[in-house]
């Protein structure tokens, strides 16, 4: 599930609202990337939990964010849908 242009836009907007755009913590690199699709992690009470993935450019640290929290509506009804 790729990422639209506007989608990418929603996400890069609610990671500066949160303050989620800091300098990586490992190297302090300001080369943050944004995975451009939703990655669904296996839950262990099953089912899929869709989250959004951003890394370091420098040192590929990865962080992973609740996309139904980050981004409030994202997915209507809590929903993996397409983008």
């Amino acid at each position: 599930m790729i990422f639209t242009q506007e989608v990418k836009t929603r996400i890069q907007d609610a990671l500066i609202s949160k303050g989620a755009n800091k300098p990586c913590s490992v190297c302090n690199s300001k080369d943050l990337v944004l995975v451009d699709e939703l990655i669904l992690s296996d839950k262990s009470s099953g089912g899929k939990f869709p989250t959004i993935v951003t890394g370091c450019g420098n040192c590929g640290k990865i962080e992973t964010f609740a996309a139904n929290t980050l981004v409030p509506g994202l997915l209507p009804n809590g929903k993996v849908g397409e983008y």
